[in-house]
This record gives structure tokens, sequence and C-alpha cells, in this order.
């Protein structure tokens, strides 16, 4: 198959040319490695581009059904990456004050005489308020995030784009430890179908997130210790939680630009 005179074949699933599988994945330039067997439940707009007598013997809603809630959490998974700096912030002020009363608990004990019981300051109300509501806060993003990376991985797997996730262990990836470092950028990544540039954007955005994490922990040492260096590693954390914040609602409007442009292929697909 290639594309006929100046229009281009769009990316999606078509008939194996070699015959050994039911589907196979065309870029938009040549075969991929991608199958699919059985066939994909809805190939009807991939096919009637590619073939204008075709003529689908029925309906399949259930893959645009998908999509239009999809559409309906953008505007709230975009709200969760905008959430995020609010929670990097908050998380950087509290660190700061939290590792205050350290030093200062830590000083009471080493001071107190052997056989004497150390009275420990109390933390200010103010800071365990602080504290709350920062977790209140990241409860939201990751509640409103996750809503949305379902929904969006929903449509791709109905749409049958390739992915080394399911829709429910991409999201369950954000909790499990040590693996929580790359489940959710693979099924984030995999929204996008193969040679899609929007995956670059995610490649990004994670590298932003795990930087963040990375100099989250570096500040804390440093607050620790009441080291002021820690002040210029929390700058870094704050810009690179901006950048993860700036790339992910990037990542929201593309994947569902993306999933429009295959489902209705003869429209000019918008941005949320």
């Amino acid at each position: 198959m290639s594309s006929t005179g100046s229009t281009p074949i769009p990316r999606g699933w078509y008939p194996d040319p070699s015959g050994t599988t039911a589907w196979r994945w065309w870029d938009g330039s040549a075969w991929t490695e991608h199958t699919s067997a059985p066939a994909p439940s809805a190939p009807e707009a991939y096919l009637a581009t590619a073939y204008p007598a075709y003529q689908p013997a029925r309906a399949v809603p259930s893959v645009y059904d998908r999509f239009s809630s999809e559409m309906k959490t953008v505007p709230w998974g975009k709200l969760a990456f905008l959430a995020f700096v609010l929670v990097a912030v908050a998380q950087l002020l509290t660190v700061w004050a939290e590792a205050s009363w350290f030093r200062h608990a830590y000083d009471v004990i080493r001071t107190t005489p052997t056989g004497v019981t150390p009275v420990l300051p109390t933390q200010s109300s103010r800071l365990a308020l602080a504290s709350q509501l920062t977790l209140l806060v990241e409860a939201a993003f990751y509640v409103a995030l996750c809503i949305w990376q379902f929904h969006a991985a929903k449509t791709a797997q109905l749409l049958h784009l390739p992915a080394r996730r399911s829709p429910g262990l991409g999201v369950g990836g954000w909790f499990i430890p040590i693996v929580n470092f790359w489940f959710p950028y693979q099924a984030i990544r995999d929204c996008f179908a193969p040679g899609d540039p929007g995956r670059q954007v995610v490649g990004r955005m994670w590298a932003c997130f795990v930087g963040a994490l990375i100099m989250n922990l570096v500040t804390d040492g440093f607050a620790l210790v009441g080291n002021p260096v820690g002040f210029v590693f929390a700058a870094v954390s704050f810009a690179l939680a901006c950048g993860f914040s700036h790339f992910g609602i990037r990542t929201v409007g593309l994947i569902a630009a993306a999933h429009q442009r295959l489902l209705y292929p003869g429209q000019s697909a918008t941005q949320p």
C-alpha cells in the first residue's frame, strides 16, 4: 500500500498485505511491526479513507462513545497538571518548615541528660494544617489525572493502538513502588499511535517529572541540615515541576486531537 496522488493514507489498521495476520499498522508512510489478531472492532474510518468503495456492515458506536467520555475529562486532565505546580510549591515550603522542627527536636534530644525524658517541641497548628492541605491537593491531582488517563487509554485500546500496559495497570502504575518510574509514562505514551510526534512531548513531560522527584530528595537532605544551598535545588525542582505541568497540559490536548484524527480522518482535528 502506498499513498496515491497527493493524498497520503492516514495512520491506521489495514488488512495485512502479507496475509500472515488480520491487520497491520500503517504509520502514514510504511508498514510497521505492529499487528492485530483478531481484527480491530472499528476499522471503518480507516477503510473508508483507504478504500472509498468500502461500506461498513454495521456501526460500532463504542469507540466513539468512549472518545466522547474522554473529551469530557480533558479539562480535568489539564487542571490536574496545572495543580501539580501548587503541589510542588506546597511540598517545598512544608519541607523547609518541617526540617526546622526536626532540627529543633534533634537538638533537644541531643542536649537532654542521660536518663531524662526529653520534652520535644510541638508542631505548630499552622504547619500541621499546611501538611494536611498539601496531601489533599496532591490527592486531588492524582484523582483527576488518573480519571483522564484511564479514559484516554480506553479510547486508545478501542482504537487498537499498540500498548504495553492495560488502561487499569497504567493507572495503577502510579501507586506501585519502583515501576511507577516508567509504567505511567508508557501508558500515556501509548495513547498515541506509533510514530506520532506527540510521544516526544510525553518523553519531555516524564523527564521533568522524574527530575523534579530527584531534586525534591536533594532539597529534603539540605533542608534537614539547614544548608541554604537547598534553596538552589528547590528552585530547580520548581522549574522542573512547571515543565511537567506545561508538557502535561500539551499532552492531554495532543492525545485528544490524535484520537479525533483517527476516528474522523476526513475532518480537521482541533486540539481541545
